[in-house]
């Protein structure tokens, strides 16, 4: 077998053979391996389209290498960013450097483009070969949990049964996001000068209400000035049933209603336990600790940066109390 291969851009004519090839590489997966996903989000992105490239041998994509763009704000600035994903090699071409070379090819490319940072949460295969490349580990993310049946988690963990499917929730996001109320809550973030995600209608239908193969739900609630929202998803993990907050959203003034619909999201579940993320000293740390959410430290995915040549003025990256994060930011899909 022939060890030459060529490196070229991907295109639409590519996207089914790339999700055959991310089966074959990646294995089995909670995010669908179709082109309608795909196109979800590598194509429909508000953020805008990934930047992708392949290795080619004899006409056949044996490795993929994908940017995945997004935006992150600080300080009333906007920056330019992506996301590792996708990332795959044939398992017959692996060992021969071609994730390498593709990752330097297209650092190379996002920093002719200006584009600050890439991000990802890689897992504990993938993480060491992107150290090697120059990420750095900001953190483990520390997540914030809060048992609602705890005899019942001991119990799973004894038996390792799988948990009953839970039905879905009426709410929609998309009705939701219908209705203005719940853009007071952004005002939250016109001040805040850590790196989070640039939320916008536009943001919050792709990211929830589009996306293939997954479920979300979502609750608003607004008095007067003061609103708050909050989006969830239930997922199973580890044989239990999770209720997994992906955003929680309140205006300056809608902290009691955030910490209502937070009770009343969490006693409706029917879910084992629910799980969050929280910065510190933010409105969404005191509603959860406030609904008896507990700090578990440390426990999330890892979370890794690789800082380019156009660096976020005054901010350090590596220093995870810079970044109000979400689930919804950082989770898999």
């Amino acid at each position: 077998m022939s060890t030459n291969y060529i490196v070229r851009s991907i295109t639409p004519d590519d996207y089914e053979e790339i999700t055959r090839l991310l089966e074959i590489g990646l294995g089995k997966s909670d995010v669908p391996r179709t082109r309608e996903f795909w196109e979800w989000k590598h194509v429909r992105n508000p953020f805008g389209i990934s930047t992708g490239i392949a290795a080619e041998q004899e006409g056949k994509i044996i490795g993929l290498r994908v940017l995945m763009r997004w935006m992150w704000a600080a300080a009333g600035k906007n920056y330019q960013a992506v996301r590792a994903v996708d990332t795959v090699t044939h398992p017959e071409w692996r060992g021969k450097g071609i994730f390498s070379r593709l990752t330097s090819n297209l650092l190379e490319e996002m920093q002719k483009n200006g584009v600050s940072f890439v991000f990802n949460t890689p897992n504990r295969y993938s993480k060491p070969g992107y150290l090697k490349l120059g990420w750095k580990e900001v953190t483990r993310i520390p997540l914030w949990i809060r048992p609602l049946k705890p005899l019942r988690i001991a119990w799973s963990f004894l038996q390792k049964k799988e948990p009953p499917v839970l039905k879905n929730e009426s709410s929609s996001i998309s009705h939701v996001l219908q209705s203005s109320d719940w853009e007071e809550c952004l005002n939250n973030f016109s001040s805040e000068s850590r790196l989070h995600t640039i939320r916008t209608g536009d943001y919050l239908q792709w990211r929830y209400a589009e996306i293939p193969g997954f479920v979300y739900h979502a609750r608003c609630r607004s008095e007067k000035n003061s609103s708050a929202l909050i989006i969830f998803r239930h997922r199973q993990r580890r044989g239990l049933q999770e209720l997994s907050i992906s955003e929680l959203l309140a205006s300056p003034d809608g902290a009691e209603l955030g910490k209502d619909l937070l009770e009343e999201t969490v006693r409706a579940s029917g879910a084992d336990y629910a799980a969050a993320i929280a910065a510190n000293g933010t409105v969404e740390q005191t509603l959860f600790r406030k609904s008896h959410f507990l700090p578990l430290g440390k426990r999330g995915p890892s979370f890794t940066v690789r800082q380019l040549e156009n660096p976020v003025p005054g901010i350090d990256i590596l220093d995870w109390s810079n970044w109000r994060c979400s689930i919804g930011d950082l989770e898999l899909f």
